[in-house]
């Protein structure tokens, strides 16, 4: 006999195959078109949780896991400051819950209330632009840019992010990159929107 619990876990794993099988090629795209690694993310709840990702050919990379999840509430993997995914993901939160995990995340680096302000001006352009750049203020001579991928009514879906050494990404190509990342980060939101 099926139990509603094991029917529902079923659903969830079609669901996860349904979405992967949208987005993999997408990355494999991308990372074809910027030489980088490139990752998808999904939210839940409080947490970011890698579900699928192309690795750059180069012998030298910055990666996730597939499966890590992520608080999104805290500094991410001894980071030094706020990840561009989770630049992303408070983009599509209320202002007063980003404030409070700011301020968490200021304290957990022990950096000036300043700070807190900082971010939010930065999650501002995010939430205008649709994606976000980050030059090595999370992980020193790393640079991302992550792009929100919504769905129906504009919720957010997912994050498409491309990643890598600062040295192989210099601001011409970082800026090649952010137009493919954000150009891939629309043509998956326009398949889950319709």
């Amino acid at each position: 006999m099926l139990t509603s619990k094991l029917w529902r876990l079923s659903r969830m794993q079609r669901q996860q195959n349904t979405l992967l099988a949208l987005v993999h090629p997408v990355l494999s795209e991308l990372v074809v078109e910027t030489g980088e690694s490139a990752s998808f993310a999904i939210v839940e709840g409080k947490n970011i949780v890698m579900i699928d990702q192309v690795e750059t050919p180069h012998t030298v990379r910055v990666f996730y896991s597939v499966g890590d999840t992520h608080p999104v509430d805290h500094v991410l993997l001894s980071g030094r400051g706020i990840s561009a995914l989770q630049l992303v993901v408070y983009a599509f939160r209320p202002k007063d819950e980003v404030r409070r995990a700011l301020e968490t995340i200021s304290q957990e680096l022990g950096y000036p209330p300043s700070y807190v302000t900082e971010q939010m001006a930065r999650i501002e352009m995010v939430r205008r632009d649709g994606h976000a750049l980050v030059q090595g203020e999370w992980v020193e001579d790393a640079n991302a840019v992550a792009a929100a991928v919504t769905g129906r009514g504009g919720d957010l879906v997912g994050i498409m992010v491309s990643f890598g050494p600062a040295h192989r990404m210099p601001p011409a190509k970082l800026e090649v990159i952010r137009q493919s990342t954000c150009g891939a980060a629309v043509r998956l939101s326009a398949q889950f929107a319709g």
